[in-house]
């Protein structure tokens, strides 16, 4: 009997050992998700609530708080693995300005491939003509490029937008769209297209979530 608990007693020491020894998950895993994140937020301000509950599967007559939390939970877990699964992946801090027909961004790179770091920049048109606005948010049309820029070794990818559309209401801002892109430099040659997911919200910090295809 003593030789039996002297066992289980040592079964119980390793377990918590075991829960310890556990690896935490790789910062690639962890930085998809918080952009996926991210990305969805901005999704779920340009096309509002019933839209974004019936793009993520869920009954066009759901109600309620656990309808939404759910449709997020899949949206950020096919933008996760969008983003683990990207060549192109540029995740940057902005700043941005926008009036009724332009927009203006500014912004750090960090942690992304094939930039470790730099800098974005963007000059947007809007087409205030076709503008709608609906649920206390006015969307826009949106054209023009994103230049992604690395200093060491220099070389720009810069990317135009193919079809976009920039979002405003009480919530922030946001631009959801789609690019085609070209390299410079040390990026020269290289070509690509991709997603491309912006969140600005009231009164916080502009995250840009970049991710695609890079061939070259």
């Amino acid at each position: 009997m003593k030789k039996l608990m002297l066992v289980l007693a040592l079964a119980a020491l390793c377990i918590p050992a075991a829960a310890l020894g556990k690896k935490p998950p790789a910062r690639s895993t962890a930085l998809a998700a918080k952009n996926a994140a991210w990305a969805c937020k901005a999704l779920q301000l340009r096309m509002g609530r019933s839209a974004f509950l019936a793009a993520y599967g869920q009954n066009r007559n759901a109600s309620g708080s656990g309808a939404m939390r759910n449709a997020y939970g899949k949206c950020v877990s096919q933008h996760r693995e969008s983003i683990l699964r990207a060549r192109l992946f540029e995740p940057a801090t902005v700043t941005t300005t926008a009036t009724a027909t332009t927009v203006t961004l500014a912004g750090t790179i960090s942690g992304g491939r094939p930039l470790a770091s730099g800098t974005l920049a963007a000059s947007l048109s809007l087409d205030a003509a076709h503008a709608v606005t609906k649920a206390g948010r006015t969307c826009a049309p949106a054209t023009g490029t994103i230049t992604l820029t690395q200093a060491s070794p220099a070389g720009t990818l810069q990317k135009t937008l193919t079809s976009a559309t920039f979002c405003s209401g009480s919530a922030g801002a946001a631009l959801v769209g789609h690019y085609t892109l070209t390299g410079t430099g040390a990026f020269a040659g290289m070509t690509g297209a991709g997603t491309e997911l912006l969140l600005a919200p009231t009164g916080g910090t502009a995250h840009s979530v970049e991710y695609g295809s890079l061939n070259g």
